[in-house]
């Protein structure tokens, strides 16, 4: 196996974004120099020396403190610089000019330097340069609508999870970054917005908007098809398909689910009273059996997991997710495995612990570095151009891997049966299902359209001789193969990594699974509800300790993080030049945001629980009605100047008792807020907030997003012509995804694929396939994509 080349990585970011990408870079092996401002990252906590945050975001990093305001601290930044190939930076464009770190100036003396900014807002447009967190960035990019009860409060979900979404978009940037460095020797600049990527997850409503008007609503425990019924020791997400019914009676074992009336989905969801039999078979038993018993008929089930039984758990443990951690390194372990690819888990730095190799960086003075005439133009290089994809991925999770990975220039061929295609190619908008003369005929799911824009569709039927020589002449060829089956299908296929790997040592095999390849629980299935209470999210997320809550099928959350995570590391294997069987469990990338719970728990044994947008150490922190009906705006105050300038805007005085009032009078100060709120129009409250310099955002939906031009302009969702799609999760100046093809008809490209393969040449040719997809008709945002980052500063 190749070993992976060490990458010189700067850190000059806090909070949760940025650091959780440099953890992501250290923990691979690399070597990354985090740089705090004096006093230390905002995460160490006050008056001690780490905290759990801090800890789990930053163990494996060199430490030292830069004072942007000392010219010999920039001197420093600048020596080290000049050896790094990526530079992950959270700064506002002025201070990025202040620092010599704007485009203009990175580009002139770092030519080959990859720039990650991680903000909150990006770098370009009105909110460029504004403050925030997980709950204004899922706020502003529509997540939080979504999420929690009709009629109460818009929720954000349990941890920080659009900054950990946004690192992942961030491992993707630096990945293809250095894939596009080897052909035009730039590394460029990349603008993570995480409002941007908060709103990307929620593709499907952009879609569902612009076919039927839908925006997306928040949904009750008990009004979705798939329901979560309390247990006799906690949640249950009773989940299952309509072929599946006749599992669910079998589970139950009630004579009432055996009425006629009930054998078919149109039935059920007229005569609902069956539910509450379920319900009260549940409510006497554990949820921890439920889960057993249901998983081992098939069964999608899955329980409100607390951060405690992710410690303890037998799955996890057994995989070495888990262990028995130092309380000053991360208490969770890698976000994939692969052979030969370790996962360090050591200390975080003290405050300056390596200060030496800043002040050793200000005396070196390096030349400018000298970029090599590059071998192609910055059109040409798309960073995975002529790398061969084979998608075996369905619904979300591994489809939407293989669309980013479409996107930045791989050749995608979509493997399907007559009788085995991606389920979402019948799923419309709103619920409704396509006909099965639409897989060839018809115009198609824009779901599905989302998912696998910009790929090819070959058919296969893998029960006959013919079919299988077929698939070996394509796993030969290929590079990649991504699969989402439960784990033992691909066995059965004949597609499994150890038969492949034989004749195609090379591959990079991506299997992303529910819970990993091994373990006790392998074989166990699951969706993205499965998965949002499997991983601990549902029990963090919530109003209250005593009702959990999950992002329900309309949004499917865990989804959309997996399909970052597994492009992001599809890509790193191929920029490293990596092989193997790259195994992710779904549920440990959703746990691993909330590493710093469980920790919290190893050591101090305190269970997270919901508190619904409170957040510890920020005050004020929450939703609040406006007076336009249905309306909200979110705050969230992290220093004494937010809250200073929040009681300038609410003309409140608390001199007497400080800063400190805010959290001693918590829900005097929120009443004081939502007193003032009510009195205003979302914007107009925004507008105030925001000319106070107070952390905010309006709480936004798919019909926001569809009259905002900022969401174009960056390309969150693409319109072209009259159809929207999923667009991408951040923005480069050095390459930029063209709007892809629409999504291929069941068997589309039979000939074109085969063709290939029957040619002299079959890797050439189809390495190729990609560069010859047929044009769209629209103008290419990617020239405006480019012009919006060349004017960032």
């Amino acid at each position: 196996m190749t070993v992976p080349h060490t990458l010189q990585v700067v850190e000059l970011a806090q909070g949760v974004a940025g650091p959780a990408l440099g953890r992501i870079l250290a923990a691979l092996g690399h070597s990354v120099v985090k740089c705090e401002p004096p006093g230390g990252d905002h995460l160490r906590g006050a008056g001690v020396t780490t905290s759990f945050d801090f800890t789990a975001l930053n163990a494996d990093k060199a430490g030292v403190v830069l004072d942007l305001a000392s010219d010999s601290s920039v001197a420093g930044l600048h020596g080290l610089l000049d050896t790094a190939d990526v530079l992950i930076v959270d700064l506002s464009p002025d201070e990025l000019s202040a620092a010599g770190l704007d485009r203009a100036s990175v580009a002139a003396r770092w030519p080959r330097l990859s720039t990650i900014s991680m903000t909150m807002f990006g770098l370009v447009g009105e909110w460029a340069g504004r403050e925030g967190d997980s709950l204004i960035a899922e706020a502003f990019g529509g997540v939080a609508t979504l999420i929690g009860d009709p009629g109460a409060s818009p929720l954000s979900l349990g941890g920080e999870q659009a900054q950990y979404a946004a690192a992942f978009a961030g491992w993707l940037a630096v990945g293809t970054s250095l894939q596009a460095r080897k052909a035009t020797g730039r590394g460029g600049y990349h603008d993570v917005s995480v409002a941007d990527v908060a709103a990307y997850m929620d593709w499907k409503h952009d879609v569902a908007h612009a076919k039927s008007g839908l925006v997306g609503s928040r949904g009750s425990l008990s009004s979705r098809r798939w329901r979560m019924v309390r247990a006799l020791d906690g949640w249950v997400g009773v989940i299952f398909e309509p072929h599946q019914w006749t599992k669910l009676v079998e589970l139950i074992d009630a004579p009432e689910l055996r009425h006629p009336v009930l054998d078919d989905e149109v039935g059920r969801r007229e005569h609902d009273g069956w539910w509450a039999v379920v319900e009260a078979w549940a409510s006497t038993r554990r949820q921890k059996d439920i889960y057993h018993e249901a998983q081992r008929l098939g069964l999608p089930f899955g329980y409100a997991a607390s951060v405690a039984d992710i410690a303890d758990s037998a799955q996890m443990r057994s995989r070495g997710f888990v262990g028995d951690r130092a309380a000053d390194s991360p208490a969770l372990g890698a976000l994939f495995q692969l052979d030969g690819v370790p996962w360090r888990v050591g200390r975080a730095p003290r405050v300056g612990e390596h200060q030496q190799l800043l002040e050793n960086a200000a005396l070196v003075g390096l030349p400018v570095q000298d970029v090599p005439s590059p071998v192609l133009t910055v059109d040409e290089a798309a960073p995975l151009a002529g790398v061969v994809v084979l998608d075996f991925g369905t619904l979300t999770a591994g489809a939407a891997t293989t669309r980013l990975l479409a996107d930045y220039g791989a050749t995608v061929i979509k493997i399907e049966s007559i009788e085995r295609f991606d389920r979402m190619r019948l799923w419309l908008p709103g619920g409704q299902r396509a006909t099965l003369e639409d897989l060839v005929s018809g115009p198609g799911s824009e779901l599905f359209d989302s998912n696998n824009a910009g790929k090819l569709s070959l058919v296969l039927d893998l029960k006959t001789p013919e079919g299988q020589a077929k698939l070996k002449g394509l796993t030969d060829a290929a590079d990649v193969l991504v699969e989402n089956f439960r784990v033992g299908v691909t066995e059965r296929l004949g597609i499994d990594y150890p038969t492949l790997s034989r004749t195609n040592p090379g591959l990079v095999y991506l299997s992303l699974s529910s819970q990993g390849q091994s373990g006790p629980e392998s074989r166990y299935c699951s969706y993205g509800s499965t998965l949002d209470l499997q991983s601990g999210l549902a029990s963090m997320t919530g109003y209250s300790a005593d009702h959990p809550r999950w992002t329900s099928p309309d949004l499917n959350y865990p989804d959309q993080l997996v399909s970052l995570l597994g492009a992001a590391a599809v890509t790193y294997c191929v920029e490293q030049g990596l092989s193997g069987h790259l195994d992710v469990a779904q549920s440990e990338v959703v746990s691993w945001t909330l590493g710093a719970e469980v920790a919290r728990y190893l050591h101090e044994g305190v269970v997270a629980v919901p508190r619904g947008n409170h957040r510890h150490g920020l005050s004020p922190r929450g939703v609040f009605p406006c007076a336009d009906a249905g309306r909200w705006i979110a705050i969230s105050c992290r220093t004494p100047a937010h809250r200073t300038a929040l009681a300038e805007v609410l003309a409140l005085d608390v001199e007497d008792g400080g800063d400190a009032w805010w959290f001693r009078q918590e829900d005097e100060a929120e009443r004081r807020v939502e007193e003032w709120s009510s009195s205003r129009t979302r914007e107009q409250a925004v507008a105030d907030l925001v000319a106070a310099g107070v952390p905010c955002a309006p709480v936004r939906d798919a019909g926001d997003r569809a009259v905002d031009a900022r969401f174009t302009e960056r390309q969150v969702y693409l319109q072209i012509g009259s159809r929207r799609v999923k667009g991408f999760p951040f923005l480069g100046d050095m390459f930029q995804p063209a709007p892809p093809r629409r999504a291929p008809r069941l068997g589309e490209h039979d000939d074109i694929v085969l063709g290939a393969l029957t040619s002299d040449d079959p890797v050439g040719r189809l390495r190729s396939l990609a560069a010859t997809r047929d044009a769209v008709d629209a103008v290419s945002p990617t020239r405006s994509g480019s012009r919006a980052m060349a004017h960032e500063n």
